[in-house]
Protein backbone atom coordinates (compact mmCIF):
# COMPACT_ATOMS: atom_id res chain seq x y z
CA UNK A 1 0.00 0.00 0.00
CA UNK A 2 2.66 2.80 0.88
CA UNK A 3 4.95 1.53 -1.95
CA UNK A 4 1.82 2.31 -4.21
CA UNK A 5 1.13 5.81 -2.59
CA UNK A 6 4.50 6.00 -3.10
CA UNK A 7 4.17 6.05 -6.77
CA UNK A 8 1.21 8.92 -6.95
CA UNK A 9 3.26 11.49 -5.37
CA UNK A 10 2.42 13.49 -8.10
CA UNK A 11 -1.10 13.48 -8.03
CA UNK A 12 -2.07 16.07 -5.00
CA UNK A 13 -5.51 15.03 -5.06
CA UNK A 14 -4.69 11.53 -4.00
CA UNK A 15 -4.42 11.02 -0.26
CA UNK A 16 -4.53 8.45 2.27
CA UNK A 17 -5.31 7.87 5.99
CA UNK A 18 -3.49 5.34 7.63
CA UNK A 19 -5.40 4.45 10.91
CA UNK A 20 -4.01 2.19 13.85
CA UNK A 21 -1.94 1.64 16.54
CA UNK A 22 1.52 3.08 16.03
CA UNK A 23 3.23 1.84 19.14
CA UNK A 24 2.59 -1.64 17.45
CA UNK A 25 4.26 -0.37 14.32
CA UNK A 26 7.15 0.31 16.28
CA UNK A 27 8.18 -2.92 17.81
CA UNK A 28 10.11 -4.26 15.13
CA UNK A 29 11.84 -3.53 12.14
CA UNK A 30 9.40 -4.02 9.10
CA UNK A 31 6.81 -1.51 11.28
CA UNK A 32 9.76 1.22 11.80
CA UNK A 33 10.44 1.04 8.19
CA UNK A 34 6.80 1.12 7.19
CA UNK A 35 6.35 3.76 9.88
CA UNK A 36 9.46 5.73 8.60
CA UNK A 37 8.60 5.42 4.83
CA UNK A 38 4.53 6.27 5.63
CA UNK A 39 6.02 9.63 7.03
CA UNK A 40 8.02 10.37 4.04
CA UNK A 41 5.27 9.77 1.77
CA UNK A 42 3.18 13.30 0.45
CA UNK A 43 -0.17 12.25 0.43
CA UNK A 44 -0.01 10.01 3.51
CA UNK A 45 -1.53 10.62 6.69
CA UNK A 46 -1.18 8.99 9.31
CA UNK A 47 -3.80 9.39 11.63
CA UNK A 48 -3.38 6.34 14.25
CA UNK A 49 -5.62 4.71 16.68
CA UNK A 50 -9.33 5.40 16.26
CA UNK A 51 -12.35 4.77 19.14
CA UNK A 52 -14.65 1.82 16.97
CA UNK A 53 -17.64 4.54 17.86
CA UNK A 54 -16.04 6.63 15.55
CA UNK A 55 -15.90 4.12 12.54
CA UNK A 56 -19.11 5.94 10.65
CA UNK A 57 -17.91 8.84 10.51
CA UNK A 58 -14.60 7.43 9.23
CA UNK A 59 -16.02 6.12 6.15
CA UNK A 60 -17.65 9.46 5.30
CA UNK A 61 -14.39 10.94 5.28
CA UNK A 62 -13.21 8.32 2.82
CA UNK A 63 -14.25 7.23 -1.00
CA UNK A 64 -12.45 3.61 -0.37
CA UNK A 65 -10.97 1.36 2.12
CA UNK A 66 -8.00 0.05 0.80
CA UNK A 67 -7.18 -3.79 2.38
CA UNK A 68 -3.99 -4.93 1.10
CA UNK A 69 -3.53 -8.08 2.79
CA UNK A 70 -1.16 -10.55 1.58
CA UNK A 71 -2.83 -13.85 2.95
CA UNK A 72 -5.87 -15.74 1.99
CA UNK A 73 -8.41 -14.61 4.32
CA UNK A 74 -11.95 -16.12 6.06
CA UNK A 75 -14.56 -12.80 5.68
CA UNK A 76 -13.01 -9.96 6.69
CA UNK A 77 -14.93 -7.77 8.98
CA UNK A 78 -13.42 -4.66 7.57
CA UNK A 79 -14.63 -5.44 4.04
CA UNK A 80 -18.03 -6.19 5.92
CA UNK A 81 -18.02 -3.23 7.54
CA UNK A 82 -16.82 -1.08 4.88
CA UNK A 83 -20.05 -2.44 2.22
CA UNK A 84 -22.13 -1.85 5.46
CA UNK A 85 -21.37 1.61 5.25
CA UNK A 86 -21.45 2.28 1.53
CA UNK A 87 -17.67 2.64 1.48
CA UNK A 88 -16.28 0.82 -2.32
CA UNK A 89 -13.23 -1.52 -1.01
CA UNK A 90 -10.20 -1.73 -3.37
CA UNK A 91 -8.16 -5.10 -2.20
CA UNK A 92 -6.13 -7.43 -3.54
CA UNK A 93 -6.78 -10.13 -5.36
CA UNK A 94 -6.77 -13.23 -2.42
CA UNK A 95 -9.07 -15.79 -1.53
CA UNK A 96 -11.84 -14.48 0.74
CA UNK A 97 -11.71 -10.70 -0.32
CA UNK A 98 -12.96 -11.41 -3.92
CA UNK A 99 -15.85 -13.25 -2.40
CA UNK A 100 -17.42 -10.13 -1.45
CA UNK A 101 -15.75 -7.97 -3.52
CA UNK A 102 -16.51 -7.97 -7.13
CA UNK A 103 -13.93 -5.63 -9.38
CA UNK A 104 -15.83 -2.85 -10.81
CA UNK A 105 -19.02 -3.61 -9.29
CA UNK A 106 -18.39 -3.01 -5.31
CA UNK A 107 -15.15 -1.94 -5.48
CA UNK A 108 -11.89 -2.85 -7.41
CA UNK A 109 -9.21 -5.91 -6.99
CA UNK A 110 -5.19 -5.55 -7.81
CA UNK A 111 -2.98 -8.46 -8.01
CA UNK A 112 -1.74 -8.94 -4.55
CA UNK A 113 1.82 -7.39 -3.67
CA UNK A 114 2.08 -5.65 -6.52
CA UNK A 115 2.31 -1.62 -5.95
CA UNK A 116 1.93 -0.64 -9.39
CA UNK A 117 -0.75 -2.43 -9.64
CA UNK A 118 -2.37 -0.90 -6.57
CA UNK A 119 -1.57 2.22 -8.10
CA UNK A 120 -3.31 2.34 -11.25
CA UNK A 121 -6.03 0.98 -9.95
CA UNK A 122 -6.39 3.84 -7.43
CA UNK A 123 -5.12 6.33 -10.03
CA UNK A 124 -8.40 4.83 -11.86
CA UNK A 125 -10.57 5.46 -8.95
CA UNK A 126 -9.70 9.50 -9.19
CA UNK A 127 -9.79 9.88 -12.45
CA UNK A 128 -13.35 8.17 -12.82
CA UNK A 129 -16.36 9.82 -10.66
CA UNK A 130 -18.45 7.85 -13.08
CA UNK A 131 -17.07 4.66 -11.67
CA UNK A 132 -16.45 6.18 -7.70
CA UNK A 133 -20.41 6.65 -8.12
CA UNK A 134 -21.38 3.52 -9.23
CA UNK A 135 -19.16 1.93 -6.69
CA UNK A 136 -20.70 3.94 -3.68
CA UNK A 137 -24.03 2.62 -4.86
CA UNK A 138 -22.92 -0.72 -5.51
CA UNK A 139 -20.95 -0.94 -1.86
CA UNK A 140 -24.26 -2.45 0.56
CA UNK A 141 -24.53 -4.74 3.16
CA UNK A 142 -24.14 -8.23 1.99
CA UNK A 143 -26.23 -10.01 4.48
CA UNK A 144 -27.61 -9.20 7.80
CA UNK A 145 -27.21 -11.21 11.18
CA UNK A 146 -30.65 -12.43 11.24
CA UNK A 147 -30.22 -14.26 7.33
CA UNK A 148 -26.94 -16.26 8.65
CA UNK A 149 -29.16 -16.96 11.96
CA UNK A 150 -31.58 -18.84 9.26
CA UNK A 151 -29.23 -20.24 7.04
CA UNK A 152 -27.34 -22.17 10.14
CA UNK A 153 -30.75 -23.56 11.74
CA UNK A 154 -31.12 -24.98 8.32
CA UNK A 155 -27.67 -26.54 8.42
CA UNK A 156 -28.48 -27.65 12.05
CA UNK A 157 -31.92 -28.88 11.36
CA UNK A 158 -30.88 -31.90 8.91
CA UNK A 159 -27.57 -32.62 10.91
CA UNK A 160 -27.86 -36.05 11.93
CA UNK A 161 -24.93 -37.55 14.03
CA UNK A 162 -22.83 -39.69 12.10
CA UNK A 163 -24.06 -43.56 11.70
CA UNK A 164 -21.18 -44.91 13.85
CA UNK A 165 -18.75 -42.41 15.43
CA UNK A 166 -15.21 -42.71 15.93
CA UNK A 167 -14.37 -40.67 18.83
Amino acid sequence: FLRAMALLTDRTDITAALYGEQESWSKDAYGQDMLKLASGITGVKIMGKFDPADIHRIHGQIDALIVPSIWAENCPLTILEALALGTPVICADGEGMTNLIQDGHNGLVFKSRDSADLAARIRTLADSPGLLQKLQTNAQCLRIISQDVAEFEKIYAHAKPPADPQW
